[in-house]
């Protein structure tokens, strides 16, 4: 008759009873990782149920099959845990049909060594029955099958104990970086695995005169317990956040109430030449070197949103900055989320819109007043060239048809002008200038191209350009001495253009008669003009095409009293 005390089988019944009512619950819950962890608890109970009935048996034959039913549990326990840390990291690669049949070739193999162990003794060496004194926790004695393990048990212990290795590694890595619910998330599963696996390794060391794993499994579903119902676990878990956060293009950081860093997806580490861990408990002012004073104007705030236009890599961006206060149990704030969304293209084509809608509204003026000018000229013409019979009035209607015409090509070109369209080379100043001019009803008047230069631009815009100015100048021009420098010219006309570079850009300048001071700051204005010829669009074109090409333009005089239109690069 074996002598069992009360206590060490009712302990082993009541962790029995805790894992296989975590198991039960964790079936019930469509949440990640609930499988693998309800099949762990499930190998924990049948450890547990198996030792209890081991330390209460009253036969050796029965001892010895309550043993083998416990190894069938601990054969699973280890592959089942790693999978349920994978699964609740994130990691569904191994969860993939192809590594799910490489980690079971070890427990299949575990599985037949057992099977054949009484032949061959590949796991153990032929057991015997062995009496233990439980020491003064229980002042008792139990009766239990003991072996020296042979090469078999070695092998599972090492198989086992790299699996615990490897994600215990993985949960370290996120306790220490993640914000606190995940790191006490981490900490429950952490402690839950950890305590049996100490216990097992002191029974292998012969530190303890027995096997407490089973026991120790007792506190794995304590501390696994107070993780489902205090920190949600399995609920709220890391592969949640990694999905949502890691892929957005927004930059996300979490601060703490000291202002320091505890979590940052990498679109906020492109900010920075940093790696995660460099940023992790570091202050926004350390990371964040380049945008110092940006970050004391709005030290201390909590709550704000707020459109920012910064420098980044050397180009102006806006960004829109949403902070929003991390409250604790008790309502008090335990930190600030910070979410980083860049708007710079959303800003780029609401100007485009903008632009877009104005250009609309000068059309609309065109169409209204512009070309209902010429119309009733021609319908005027046209009636009284049936009541007179005058062909001079058929003369002044085709004028006015033709006026209409380019009022319409112009507004064409207007239209076509756009920045996603352009496609810049390097194009030659002097070939361009004269492609142009032969486009242009120029009359008498003269071109000289004073230097040979090359600008990188759209060939066919950049001829658009130069042929509205040539146009300009044509229409405005009048008799005037030269004493610009003279190159070489086309044509010996009193009216003279030249084409000529600067420190960042080029011009093109006249002899004309000018432009007014006072007018200056509207030629650019669709349906500006002071001739009665005019469209009034054809310096808005050479805006338009200056803009796309990121160049200013401006005018001025020129050193003949003409005017004189500069293109620089900004």
């Amino acid at each position: 008759m074996v002598v069992v005390t009360d206590v060490y089988p009712a302990l082993l019944l009541v962790a029995a009873a805790i894992s296989v009512t975590l198991c039960v619950m964790t079936w019930r819950r469509s949440v990640t990782g609930s499988v693998a962890f309800s099949l762990n608890m499930l190998a924990v109970t049948l450890w547990l149920v198996g030792h209890t009935a081991e330390v209460m048996a009253t036969s050796e034959a029965l001892i010895r099959y309550w043993a083998n039913v416990q190894w069938v549990a601990a054969i699973v326990v280890a592959p089942t845990w790693f999978l349920f840390v994978m699964a609740y990291l994130g990691k569904d690669q191994w969860l993939e049909p192809k590594r799910l049949a490489v980690l079971a070739v070890e427990p299949v193999v575990m599985l037949l060594l057992l099977a054949t162990n009484n032949q061959f003794h590949l796991l153990w060496n032929e057991p015997h029955i062995d009496t233990v004194t439980l020491g003064w926790l229980f002042g008792e004695t139990v009766t239990l099958a003991a072996a020296e393990p042979a090469v078999g048990t070695l092998a599972h212990v090492a198989f086992s104990y790299t699996l615990l290795f490897v994600g215990s590694l993985y949960l370290v890595r996120l306790a220490l970086a993640s914000a606190s619910v995940y790191r006490w998330q981490s900490a429950a599963v952490l402690l839950g695995v950890s305590v049996p696996w100490v216990a097992s390794a002191a029974a292998l060391s012969d530190a303890t005169s027995i096997d407490l794993t089973p026991v120790a499994f007792s506190v794995t579903g304590v501390a696994l317990a107070f993780g489902l119902i205090r920190y949600r676990l399995l609920d709220l878990v890391p592969v949640a956040r990694d999905a949502v956060v890691e892929n957005l293009n927004d930059s996300v950081i979490v601060f703490d109430r000291h202002g320091r860093i505890v979590d940052v997806n990498d679109a906020a580490l492109a900010f920075t030449d940093l790696d995660e861990p460099d940023v992790i408990g570091a202050s926004a002012a350390e990371v964040f070197t380049e945008y110092t004073d940006l970050i004391e104007r709005y030290r201390g705030v909590a709550d704000m949103r707020k459109e920012i236009a910064i420098e980044h890599e050397g180009v102006e961006r806006h960004y829109e900055v949403d902070l929003t206060p991390i409250t604790g149990r008790d309502g008090s704030r335990v930190g600030t989320l910070t979410v980083c969304r860049d708007i710079t293209e959303r800003r780029r084509r609401e100007r485009e819109l903008e632009r877009k809608n104005n250009q609309l509204e000068r059309f609309a003026s065109v169409v209204s007043h512009d070309l209902r000018n010429p119309l009733q000229v021609a319908t005027g013409n046209v009636e009284l060239a049936r009541e007179t019979g005058s062909d001079d009035r058929l003369d002044r209607v085709e004028d006015a048809l033709a006026r209409m015409d380019q009022i319409i090509d112009d507004m064409l070109e207007l239209t076509r002008v756009d920045g996603d369209s352009i496609e810049t080379s390097a194009v030659n100043i002097d070939s361009v200038s004269n492609a142009a001019w032969r486009n242009v009803a120029t009359g008498d008047a003269a071109l000289t191209v004073e230097a040979e230069a090359v600008v990188e631009a759209d060939r066919d815009r950049l001829v658009q350009l130069l042929e509205n100015l040539f146009r300009n100048a044509v229409e405005h021009g009048s008799s005037g001495e030269t004493s610009e420098p003279a190159v070489e010219a086309d044509g010996g006309g009193s009216l003279r253009v030249w084409v000529g570079t600067t420190e960042n850009g080029f011009f093109v300048a006249d002899n004309g008669p000018g432009i007014p001071v006072t007018e200056r700051d509207t030629v650019f204005e669709a349906g500006h003009t002071t001739g009665s010829d005019g469209t009034g669009l054809g310096l808005s074109i050479v805006s338009q095409i200056a803009n796309v090409h990121g160049w200013d333009v401006s005018v001025d005089e020129s050193r003949a009293g003409g005017a004189r239109f500069e293109l620089t690069e900004r």
